[in-house]
């Protein structure tokens, strides 16, 4: 999955979006994801999290932490039926996560999709 967000970073990028969010469902996942897509060679890449607040072109942070913010591309990350499970709490997340995006949102997950996604297979 980091490897398919590497390269929609990079197709984004491309495509002339200026601001791109990536986004997790926690500070843990944010960090981990952050660590490893700059070790894929991606550059210019901030984490936005309690000690670090800078925001970039391409900015990884957990969703909760995005309430007021809007990128031009918003790539959501793990968005798993474990990760979402069906609770108002994990809806909210996911809401706030599809709407910081202006123009693109590109969504991953690995294993089954979260359901509030309505993602159905072969359509």
């Amino acid at each position: 999955m980091a490897k398919a967000i590497g390269d929609d970073i990079n197709s984004l990028r491309n495509q002339g979006m200026k601001t791109i969010g990536v986004l997790c469902k926690s500070t843990s996942d944010a960090t981990k994801l952050h660590r490893i897509v700059r070790n894929q060679g991606l550059t210019n890449i901030s984490l936005l999290n309690k000690e670090e607040s800078e925001v970039t072109d391409v900015t990884v942070a957990p969703i909760h932490m995005t309430r007021g913010l809007e990128f031009d591309a918003v790539i959501l990350s793990g968005v798993t039926k474990e990760h979402y499970p069906e609770t108002p709490l994990h809806s909210r997340l996911l809401y706030i996560g599809v709407s910081r995006a202006a123009h693109r949102l590109s969504i991953h997950w690995f294993g089954l999709p979260a359901a509030q996604i309505g993602y159905r297979p072969g359509r």
